[in-house]
């Protein structure tokens, strides 16, 4: 994963951060239903800037979404994995 830093904000409370899987269903743009047990990664410095995951084992998808968590909540297109 990465996160281009060049927009970050000028004043971060929080650098460590969590990166989580989700998924959106059809005419549901609220609820992520994010997997807060399994995290993609979790404890990185957010000025990394990218960060290294394994893709999990779930059902083929083309609504999945990640969402970085630190000093902001934010959350990707959607995505798809085969």
């Amino acid at each position: 994963m990465r996160r281009d830093m060049s927009t970050r904000p000028r004043q971060v409370t929080n650098y460590e951060g969590r990166l989580v899987l989700g998924y959106l269903e059809d005419g549901d743009e609220v609820n992520e239903h994010l997997d807060f047990d399994h995290p993609l990664a979790e404890g990185f410095n957010l000025t990394q800037g990218q960060i290294h995951v394994h893709v999990p084992y779930v059902d083929s998808a083309n609504d999945y979404i990640v969402v970085l968590f630190g000093d902001s909540g934010n959350r990707s297109p959607r995505f798809t994995i085969v």
